[in-house]
């Protein structure tokens, strides 16, 4: 009988961010893969501003949520997205990953769960997120928080290839 658990990961080693890298390449067609894994998972880890929520069932990772401060986010993107604003109260979610074979609704909510109450011990309670909308995840953030609002969509995000929806909300939105 397998075991999931759910937690924000505060400290890191190599052996994590290896098994990030593996989780990256299992979950995302190659051109939406970070150039160097090692050096974004360390970055992301390292950095205590971010938060970061990892997903085991039992003892192999299956998932990944990174959330960082919007106004980063909005250095590295606003080329990208020239709508985007700066917002210090709010969160952007960088990165969803699942394990394809163990992809269920209910364990990514489960971590944006996790992320959003990590994020209210914080003081934030509002999010942003570029999400992708063949997979079906814009809709399902849509559905979740209830007040998660599709801004725009662009349809070659960062050349990506295909459209992603820009949304944001807010984390007490949520349904129950």
């Amino acid at each position: 009988m397998s075991s999931v658990r759910i937690e924000v990961v505060h400290t890191f080693d190599q052996c994590l961010i290896e098994s990030l890298a593996t989780l990256e390449e299992k979950t995302y067609p190659p051109r939406m893969r970070v150039e160097n894994m090692d050096e974004y998972y360390r970055e992301c880890l390292e950095d205590t501003a971010n938060i970061n929520v990892v997903m085991y069932d039992d003892d192999e990772l299956i998932g990944y949520v990174v959330s960082i401060p919007h106004d980063v986010a909005y250095e590295a993107l606003r080329e990208y997205d020239p709508e985007m604003k700066r917002d210090p109260k709010r969160f952007y979610t960088d990165t969803i990953q699942t394990l394809p074979g163990k992809r269920k609704p209910l364990g990514i909510l489960k971590m944006l769960y996790v992320m959003s109450e990590e994020a209210g011990r914080r003081g934030i309670n509002k999010f942003s997120m570029h999400a992708r909308t063949t997979n079906g995840l814009s809709r399902m953030i849509q559905r979740v928080f209830e007040t998660a609002r599709v801004l725009r969509t662009i349809e070659n995000w960062y050349g990506y290839g295909e459209p992603f929806d820009y949304i944001e909300g807010e984390y007490h939105g949520r349904r129950r």
